[in-house]
């Protein structure tokens, strides 16, 4: 798999998850007045989809679901290692 193809399948995958969490809770969690919610993640691999990704699911009528994917990888490069850094994902701008 390509670098290229590989972030298109993890940025699919995300979406897809985010969009089953929202199937199971989304009803739920609109009663509660939660009208939008986010994830962010750290994924490490060997292809360009390394680093930070932030998924965000707004959900503002309660019917409808709208989801974001965007990664930060490109501004702040990632390692191969699998020792965990002291990055934290609030320091990262919002890419979307």
């Amino acid at each position: 798999m390509n670098a290229e193809d590989e972030e298109t399948t993890v940025e699919m995958i995300l979406e897809e998850a985010a969009r089953e969490i929202h199937r199971s809770v989304g009803v739920r969690m609109h009663r509660l007045g939660v009208c939008e919610w986010e994830v962010r993640l750290w994924l490490v691999s060997s292809g360009l989809a390394c680093g930070a990704w932030r998924v965000v699911v707004a959900n503002v009528t309660g019917r409808t679901c709208t989801v974001h994917v965007s990664s930060a990888y490109k501004k702040f490069g990632c390692t191969n290692n699998t020792e965990s850094k002291s990055t934290h994902l609030d320091d990262l701008p919002a890419v979307i």
